[in-house]
């Protein structure tokens, strides 16, 4: 991952933790980072720890327009299961486009 996607990566990452940190909540949450692991070149998972010693999990993404930036969702089971059926079909996009670029499809 480059320097600069990295950097971005980790301001975004301490933006969300302030946002769901809020020390005026009954249990005086406060979240913090407790590791950030790239997944891929464009995809990150960051865990915080919760002051009741339990972890959340924040799935970060980097959207290639403009500038780019990064974004982040709280995954749940439903969220994998259908996103680990997304590589089949980006494989059938990609075979696709390849026979377009081929010329094999018009």
């Amino acid at each position: 991952m480059k320097k600069d996607l990295v950097d971005q990566l980790i301001q975004k990452a301490e933006v969300v933790r302030e946002k769901f940190s809020n020390p005026n909540r009954e249990y005086g949450e406060v979240f913090q980072i407790s590791k950030i692991q790239f997944l891929s070149e464009h995809s990150a998972a960051v865990v915080y720890n919760k002051p009741n010693k339990k972890l959340a999990l924040a799935f970060f993404y980097w959207v290639e327009c403009k500038e780019g930036y990064w974004t982040y969702f709280f995954p749940k089971e439903s969220h994998v299961l259908g996103l680990n059926k997304v590589e089949a079909k980006l494989d059938e996009i990609n075979e696709h486009n390849l026979k377009v670029d081929m010329g094999v499809i018009d």
